[in-house]
């Protein structure tokens, strides 16, 4: 457990200079269906300007996302007092990063749902929220500017509220837009576009991610450039402690891309992982990764099931 844990450490830190997505703090909020025992069948859902089929059987599914370099968190169930404890929490969070006492410099109240606060979070710099309700969903958005930019950076959030609606988890929109969790944007590219969905699975016991990021830089060069850039000493212990699954170029999507797949000699776990550097068009060739990794010992009898689960994943994803 512990190399596969550092291999699989190398393999997402070297993802990290490739790709730098959003970490929101946010409840689970979509209802899954545990009652297949199998992997099959599979259930669609729709990712900021993707779709991916995942298990059935899956729990604890969530997106994550930003749009216009906004990041939103959603809360599932809320009201407008949690909403109100959930900002409050984001401006102390980020206070204990950078160890800059918050102060907050203006408020206002759209409507009866909507508010935007300012609050200052450094010497010229200042973070701007805001919160909407749309039913028994809540929407934070939150975005840190320099004080030139606090203004427009009010107005893109008010606009944003005003325009996202609500969306049922499963629901894959026939319109052009950008889906989030429980909410759908419509409308073209806009710019700053990230959007993650991260599953746990049980048949097989594993994690699922997919992840876009329209913005991403390409540091460090695909998963096969970066596998084969490992210092010497590193590179060696991955060689003889691991057996590759497969490896190679594939397309998804529509993309091409890199896959790199292995199992973990002692412990069995497996790995599984196909990503695609950020094209010439930002607005349809984002940077993206789809990885699946068991929590668990996959014997070689497994393996072909949980190859054709990968396989059955990868094929699913289309950009709508």
């Amino acid at each position: 457990m512990k190399r596969f844990g550092l291999i699989a450490t190398v393999l997402a830190t070297s993802f990290l200079m490739l790709l730098s997505g959003c970490s929101n703090r946010q409840d689970s909020a979509m209802g899954t269906s545990s009652t297949t025992a199998n992997i099959a069948p599979l259930k669609t859902v729709c990712v900021g300007r993707y779709t991916i089929d995942i298990p059935h059987s899956a729990t604890n599914v969530r997106l994550t996302q930003s749009f216009k370099g906004i990041n939103i968190d959603v809360f599932y169930p809320a009201n407008r007092q949690r909403l109100h404890d959930e900002t409050i929490h984001k401006v102390a969070s980020a206070a204990e990063v950078t160890d800059f006492q918050p102060k907050r410099i203006d408020s206002q109240a759209g409507s009866t749902t909507d508010s935007v606060q300012v609050w200052q979070s450094g010497a010229d710099l200042y973070s701007v929220h805001g919160t909407t309700l749309k039913q028994d969903a809540g929407f934070l958005f939150s975005i840190e500017v320099m004080g030139e930019s606090v203004q427009g950076a009010k107005v893109a959030m008010s606009q944003l509220m005003q325009t996202i609606r609500l969306r049922d988890p499963f629901a894959v929109p026939t319109e052009q837009g950008f889906c989030i969790e429980r909410g759908f944007i419509p409308g073209g590219y806009a710019g700053g576009e990230t959007a993650s969905i991260s599953a746990d699975l049980t048949a097989p016991d594993a994690s699922l991610m997919m992840s876009t990021n329209t913005e991403a830089k390409n540091t460090g060069g695909n998963v096969i450039v970066r596998m084969s850039s490992l210092p010497l000493p590193l590179a060696n212990l991955v060689s003889s402690d691991t057996e590759i699954l497969r490896r190679g170029g594939k397309i998804v999507a529509g993309r091409d891309g890199d896959e790199y797949d292995y199992a973990v000699k002692q412990s069995k776990e497996v790995s599984l992982e196909w990503s695609a550097l950020t094209g010439n068009d930002h607005a349809t060739e984002p940077t993206m990764k789809i990885s699946m990794d068991t929590r668990s010992a996959v014997s070689e009898s497994a393996r072909p099931a949980l190859m054709t689960l990968w396989d059955d994943v990868l094929k699913s994803v289309k950009r709508r």
